[in-house]
């Protein structure tokens, strides 16, 4: 079964994992991947559970780790298409 695993909240940073240890999809990237591998192996979750990340809107606090994260581990990314045009800009 599908947990909710709120990693990161605040103004700093927003990140939230839905699925389970074999899978799921990462809510926003707004931390550094540093911090999100940190957050992600204490509560048990490889990295390699996240297929997917959705992105709610582009501000940095829900965007910020977004490059770094995504060049090291090569998850494709999906949002509204006018977030995606900001984020490639």
């Amino acid at each position: 079964m599908s947990r909710l695993y709120p990693l990161f909240s605040s103004s700093k940073g927003n990140a939230t994992f839905i699925g389970t240890p074999e899978g799921g999809v990462l809510i926003d990237c707004g931390v550094s991947t540093k911090r999100l591998e940190a957050a992600m192996d204490r509560c048990g979750l490889p990295m390699s559970a996240v297929n997917a990340i959705f992105i709610t809107h582009n501000h940095s606090d829900h965007i910020s780790g977004l490059k770094v994260f995504t060049k090291k581990y090569k998850i494709p990314v999906y949002a509204q298409p006018k977030t995606l045009e900001n984020l490639i800009a």
